[in-house]
């Protein structure tokens, strides 16, 4: 249910939580009853078109331009800007009490968690905390219902920060509202085409020059993450498209990451942390801007920001010549209605060489990944399935 949403306007400041067993435990039971955040895939609405409701291709939203998903998001928020879901007006400079980035790793959060510390809100970045230690990082959208043991822990962890990036962030856009009380959020959505989105995360996981994967996982992560970019386009569109029936969209904010628009990514953003949606949009009807948000706006480190600060980006030898690790012949989902079968009845993923470094050998999570290929290949792991590491080291066990 969206009750939460009518409270959503007023503003209380978060209490100071204590002990975390105790709270956390009583927490997690308050928190317990709340639906998981995400869809199971199995009954995620499919994408279609909003006017004829014509399914929608991964082929069609990879196109650049008319009918991509930044082209559907940014129609669907100027559709919806023509009201406020803030009654009351804002407190302090910043129209927002917590700004989430709700896209996902690799698509340019990094950069939104510099451009929110310039803003001067508290941020907090990526946080595996109780999910990493319990192996439950749910990243594929496989076990919606495991996030909530750790309902509570979200909670205590929101309260701490006003600006939030990266793991668990991505995945909490239906429940951040909830777990964050009378706060007033503001969701912002990092966008990149789903192929260089595919791209950007297959090259970042290689960046160790040394202990690059194998083909098998590189041509594996690069359409595995394509689908996954689609699925979690897919469900944030179901959210804020067809589930909060008579809310306006001044708290979703698109920002496409490409450098052409890194000036205009800025502007926006501050805009919308500062002023809220309308504002960012400058939509009719759009309030101006309270005295302390100028005062914000011409401080020092925000008025010497000129676009998108840029991180993480490719050290030289991966781009040399024009090196890219994600070809066409990966990307098997290239022109599939876009739904939560994108993402089911996969094989396990290949085990990266992260798994082949002696301090990590032996952790549960390479255990625990080195285990599903074996179980799941019969104990015959095809070619690049496993790090060559583990394959020498198992010899011939169990090859037929």
């Amino acid at each position: 249910s969206h009750s939460s949403h009518s409270s959503h306007s007023s503003h209380s400041s978060p209490s100071r939580v204590g002990r975390v067993s105790r709270v956390g435990m009583a927490m997690a039971q308050r928190y317990g009853d709340l639906p998981p955040p995400y869809s199971p895939l199995e009954t995620m609405r499919p994408m279609t078109d909003l006017e004829t409701g014509r399914p929608i291709s991964t082929f069609e939203l990879d196109q650049k331009g008319e009918g991509s998903w930044g082209d559907r998001f940014y129609k669907l928020v100027q559709s919806r800007l023509n009201g406020t879901n803030f009654k009351t007006p804002q407190k302090g400079s910043k129209f927002f009490d917590k700004v989430v980035c709700i896209g996902m790793m690799k698509s340019g959060t990094t950069s939104v968690g510099v451009a929110m510390k310039r803003l001067s809100l508290k941020h907090l970045g990526r946080w595996t905390g109780p999910m990493g230690k319990a192996n439950k990082m749910d990243e594929w959208y496989l076990h919606p219902d495991s996030w909530k043991q750790f309902y509570g822990d979200i909670h205590t962890r929101i309260s701490g920060g006003e600006g939030f990036e990266d793991f668990p962030w991505p995945f909490m856009y239906r429940r951040f509202q909830d777990l964050t009380g009378n706060s007033r959020v503001g969701y912002v959505l990092t966008l990149r085409n789903c192929r260089a989105h595919a791209e950007s995360a297959t090259a970042y996981n290689n960046r160790n020059k040394e202990g690059q994967n194998t083909a098998r996982w590189i041509s594996d992560h690069c359409d595995r993450v394509h689908r996954r970019c689609h699925v979690h386009q897919l469900d944030i569109w179901n959210y804020f498209a067809h589930e909060r029936p008579g809310m306006f969209m001044d708290d979703f904010l698109l920002v496409e990451m490409t450098s052409s628009k890194s000036q205009e990514n800025w502007e926006r953003f501050r805009d919308f942390t500062l002023g809220g949606g309308q504002y960012a949009y400058r939509s009719a009807g759009a309030p101006s801007l309270t005295a302390a948000s100028h005062a914000a706006m011409s401080s020092k480190d925000v008025l010497k920001t000129k676009e998108m600060p840029r991180v993480n980006t490719r050290p030289k030898w991966q781009t040399d010549g024009g090196k890219t690790y994600c070809k066409d012949s990966d990307f098997t989902t290239y022109n599939h209605t876009v739904s939560g079968q994108l993402l089911m009845d996969l094989p396990p993923h290949p085990v990266s060489t992260f798994c082949d470094r002696t301090q990590f050998k032996d952790k549960p999570a390479c255990q625990k990944k080195i285990k599903l290929i074996l179980d799941y290949y019969d104990n015959k792991p095809p070619p690049g399935t496993l790090p060559p590491g583990i394959t020498k080291s198992r010899g011939n066990k169990g090859r037929g």
